[in-house]
């Protein structure tokens, strides 16, 4: 099979997504997988303000009611840091006019009417450990049981805050993505299987660049110490697999250590080549004209007899996401919980958030 008809297929099947969800509703859509970047923010700092703004239309359809708010820690960018809480901490929602392509750094300006305050107290932060995909960092109401969004008022505007001197950055870092209109990206997340000669295999977009309607971009993998027998994996999903959920861990199978964390829905060989002294493989895929908000999933395995029982070890998993359609979020901060304006991030980007409640 040609790489551009398994590729037209994962199109199909990426393009069918729900028009509603209940329980739970994650944006930036990243799910099941890792953001793109990571922010130390107030969590990490123990003071500051954070406004972020998430486009009604991705929120809901019709009306949604939140009834809480959670976060999670990075699963790239982790140290260790111990459990600890944060006191005076509140959290508030409400509607702003302001698109998130247009959100301003003066916080009073971005509020339309008054914020609800849904949660003020003391926040448990959870030990940041070296698996943190979960939503750990929740943030349960207590000041009200539900908050009633309606689209028609406004975009959903959340913000949080914690008074006092922020502290220097210890490494906290809270899971964040950017979703541009302008151009694509890519994410590695999971775990690398260990080969035979000790070195983990990791594979990245080289021209991310590419990554718009219309072009190709290249997979690849370098600097391998033997030439192993490859095949990549490209799918669908980086959540499921079937009715399987992703990761899946392998060492059932005699896999120690390596985890399935895409669904394998296509598969080609990649002969990896000598370069030097050590081995590269590159993979091309076509991105269709009409694949805006595509998102790509791939991983790859190495034949390596001597590695493990199982006889192969895998990359990490990859998600490729094509240049957006749209803007969902944003977000401005500031290290002063009191100060009037703060600083816009990267444009598109926001902390990874999952609301949940009833979403329809």
């Amino acid at each position: 099979m040609s790489p551009w008809l398994g590729l037209r297929s994962v199109v199909l099947v990426c393009l069918a997504t729900p028009c509603f969800a209940q329980g739970q509703r994650v944006l930036p859509d990243v799910a099941g997988r890792e953001g793109s970047t990571a922010q130390p923010t107030l969590f990490s700092q123990d003071a500051g303000r954070i406004q972020q703004v998430f486009d009604g239309n991705a929120v809901m359809t019709t009306l949604a009611r939140i009834t809480s708010v959670s976060l999670r820690l990075d699963d790239n960018m982790v140290t260790a840091a111990a459990s600890r809480t944060l006191s005076g901490f509140k959290l508030s929602l409400g509607y702003t006019s302001f698109s998130p392509a247009a959100l301003t750094t003066n916080f009073a300006s971005n509020r339309t009417g008054a914020q609800t305050l849904v949660f003020d107290g003391t926040l448990v932060l959870p030990a940041q450990t070296a698996t943190a995909r979960p939503f750990n960092i929740k943030i349960p109401f207590n000041k009200v049981s539900v908050f009633a969004y309606d689209k028609a008022l406004g975009n959903l505007l959340v913000e949080m805050e914690a008074a006092g001197t922020a502290r220097t950055d210890f490494g906290y870092m809270v899971d964040a993505h950017a979703q541009s209109t302008t151009r694509g990206f890519y994410t590695s997340y999971g775990t690398a299987g260990k080969l035979s000669t000790g070195e983990f295999a990791r594979i990245l977009v080289q021209d991310d660049f590419n990554l718009r309607p219309g072009r190709s971009f290249t997979i690849s993998v370098s600097a391998l110490r033997q030439n192993y027998p490859t095949i990549a994996f490209l799918g669908a999903s980086g959540s499921t697999w079937g009715s399987l959920s992703l990761p899946l861990p392998l060492d059932g199978f005699g896999a120690t250590g390596n985890a399935l964390e895409v669904s394998p829905d296509f598969a080609f060989a990649v002969p990896l080549v000598q370069s030097g002294q050590t081995y590269v493989g590159s993979l091309r895929l076509p991105i269709p004209s009409t694949g805006l908000d595509l998102r790509i999933y791939s991983q790859w395995l190495f034949f390596d007899p001597a590695a493990n029982a199982f006889g192969a070890a895998l990359s990490p998993g990859l998600c490729a996401w094509v240049q957006s359609s749209s803007q969902v979020t944003q977000y401005v901060y500031n290290r002063d919980a009191a100060a009037a304006t703060g600083s816009i991030g990267d444009r598109g980007e926001g902390l990874v958030t999952a609301l949940e409640g009833v979403f329809q």
